[in-house]
Parts: structure tokens; C-alpha cells; sequence
């Protein structure tokens, strides 16, 4: 089963995105902060990880893309953030973010960026696979 993590702050976007997510058939683990998610993310190997940019504690933004990224290369990410610019945007691009989503965000787009990039996971696993 595809593993997900969500590090989000705000109680209402964590329930939104699980029930959304676990409805979709996957297996989905919150962490309310960096410092919790970026804990998670080195004992399990999550296949997706979506997180918020702005959080409260030490490990947030920038820096906790940087350390997921050098602990678990492999997993896809997806950055959810209420304040998009396109230096965020670039930034993002930069750590190999797959995808951003901007807050206020519609469920069915939502819906849409997990299963694309589940889908492009899916084939490049297949193309690989291949090799």
C-alpha cells in the first residue's frame, strides 16, 4: 500500500487531506509540525510527502525540504503553502518538489495532483523495472 505523509499544523487541513487521501485506498500518517514529520520521515519510508511551508518550531519552509530530501531521496513531495511567490516556486524546484499546491485549495485538485503523480511514480517504476 502507498504510504503518505502530511506534515500540517491546522487540525481542519490534517482531517481534510486524510479522509481525502484515505479514501483514495491509501495508508496515511499526520505529523503536526517539521520537527515530528522530518522524525517520521526517517524511520518509515513514505512513498508521498506532503507538507506545509510555514509551521511553527525550528524545522520548517526551506530547510525541512533540504533534510527530507537528503534522507529519503526516493519519495515524491508535494508542498502545500498559503503564500505562493514565484521565488517559493523556484526555491521548490530547485529541492525537486513534484508538486505545489496553493492554500485554498479545491478537493478535486487535490485529488487530481496525487493521482498524477502516484501515476508518473507508477511509470517510472514500470520503466525502470524495464531496465
Amino acid at each position: 500500500m502507498t504510504g503518505f505523509l502530511i506534515i500540517e499544523d491546522e487540525a481542519p487541513i490534517q482531517v481534510i487531506l486524510k479522509r481525502l487521501i484515505g479514501n483514495m485506498g491509501y495508508d496515511v500518517t499526520i505529523a503536526n509540525d517539521g520537527e515530528a514529520g522530518y522524525r517520521l520521515v526517517q524511520e518509515n519510508d513514505f512513498d508521498v510527502i506532503l507538507t506545509d511551508l510555514i509551521m511553527p518550531g525550528r524545522l520548517q519552509g526551506f530547510e525541512l525540504l533540504r533534510k527530507i530530501r537528503e534522507a529519503k531521496p526516493e519519495s515524491s513531495v508535494i508542498v502545500v503553502s498559503g503564500h505562493p511567490s514565484s521565488e517559493t516556486l523556484a526555491e521548490c524546484q530547485k529541492l525537486g518538489i513534484q508538486d505545489f499546491l496553493s492554500k485554498p485549495f479545491e478537493m478535486s485538485f487535490v485529488r487530481v495532483v496525487v493521482q498524477k503523480l502516484l501515476n508518473r511514480r507508477a511509470s517510472s517504476a514500470r520503466t525502470e523495472s524495464k531496465l
